[in-house]
């Protein structure tokens, strides 16, 4: 697999931006494996406990999204996620983590050798 470059990052970010979705913004969640490889992509959304771990009033955040989707704790160790919130225009925005997110994210550090995790 090809490493991954700025112009697919582009066609995820339109593929996946706000298009009638939110009103104001969406987080969207890179999961990049050693070579840059992408390993997953996920966002925010609306959710339940049924539909999974990491949940906050209903929203699955795109953090917890994108961790679930690759399923296997093993494949983070040296992975990078990249996290960006992306306004209804396009423009990227500040982000960072919620408590919650915060907390498993470091938890993925320590135990599982998640390498790097980026905020816009």
């Amino acid at each position: 697999m090809a490493p991954f470059t700025i112009s697919d990052l582009s066609t995820h970010i339109e593929e996946y931006s706000i298009h009638g979705r939110h009103k104001t913004h969406v987080h969207i969640a890179f999961l990049f494996g050693r070579g840059r490889n992408l390993l997953a992509v996920g966002i925010n959304k609306v959710g339940s406990r049924s539909s999974g771990a990491g949940y906050s009033d209903c929203m699955i955040h795109a953090e917890r999204a994108v961790l679930k989707k690759v399923g296997d704790n093993s494949k983070l160790r040296g992975a990078t996620l990249v996290v960006l919130r992306v306004g209804k225009t396009g423009q990227i925005k500040s982000s960072k983590p919620c408590h919650s997110c915060q907390c498993h994210l470091e938890k993925c550090i320590r135990e599982y050798g998640l390498h790097r995790v980026y905020y816009s």
